[in-house]
């Protein structure tokens, strides 16, 4: 049998990711090693007044994980294993050490025992867990899990725990106001039938309609060193159904 496998916590580009199981049946993982600390990128941001209000509000925050769960990407691949395993994660984010968390995503792969977990964090500019967020999570679904599960079930699953990315995907319209601050790349269907993609800033919406201007930023600067955009782009005005975007990210400007 090998011995059992050291949790990890990695800085990622923009996000941060952990182990957060990697154990034979019969072994407990050791608790998570602490990185040198989190890359620029995935320090706890203070949240921008005119994206969210009140953000220290615990009512507040509790809706928007509601919310954000509900949104949730979920795959269970039909496992009861995994079933479970969801329902132990949706109770620890439901805990108070973690109550400015959300469920982003999660996807189990029962072939492989493994399950994927991204965690949203509701009051980071980007949405980016710190490390201390990662390693608390991944401790409480460790103990969850061997509580639902018993330890030796529990033991032969593999759990790694990260963040959205750094081009998360953004809800339309749901997460405009959250993200109105960054720049992202939008798909979206033309007047004319075609495909379009561009980088955008948003400027208004509502459930049926947005309107958005160029984001100022490398990818759309058409000379060569200017740190601004012309005249010309400042002035264009993207008004796009809701029904037309087919997908926005956050953009990450190289």
């Amino acid at each position: 049998m090998s011995p059992p496998a050291a949790l990890r916590a990695a800085a990622l580009a923009a996000p941060v990711g952990a182990l957060a199981r990697a154990r034979p049946a019969t072994a407990r993982a050791a608790p998570p090693r602490p990185a040198p600390g989190p890359a620029p990128a995935a320090r706890a941001r203070r949240a921008p007044p005119a994206a969210r209000a009140r953000a220290d509000d615990a009512d507040y925050l509790a809706e928007e994980a509601a919310e954000e769960a509900a949104e949730a990407e979920v795959d269970t691949g039909g496992a009861p294993w995994a079933e479970t395993a969801l329902a132990c994660a949706r109770d620890v984010l439901g805990g108070p050490d973690l109550g400015d968390c959300a469920l982003y995503s999660f996807r189990a792969v029962p072939s492989a025992m493994r399950v994927d977990v991204r965690l949203d964090k509701l009051t980071d500019r980007y949405g980016s867990p710190t490390l201390d967020d990662v390693e608390t999570f991944s401790r409480k679904f460790n103990a969850a899990l061997d509580a639902a599960l018993g330890e030796e079930a529990a033991g032969g699953i593999e759990c790694e725990v990260s963040s959205p990315g750094a081009e998360r995907v953004v809800a339309v319209p749901r997460d405009l106001g959250r993200f109105r601050e960054l720049p992202m790349r939008v798909d979206f269907e033309d007047g004319a039938g075609g495909a379009d993609s561009q980088v955008l800033q948003v400027r208004e919406w509502d459930d049926e309609r947005t309107v958005w201007g160029l984001a100022n930023v490398r990818a759309n600067r058409t000379v060569k060193g200017k740190a601004t955009l012309s005249r010309k782009q400042r002035d264009l005005v993207f008004e796009i159904p809701v029904a037309r975007i087919s997908r926005a990210r956050l953009h990450v400007d190289f």
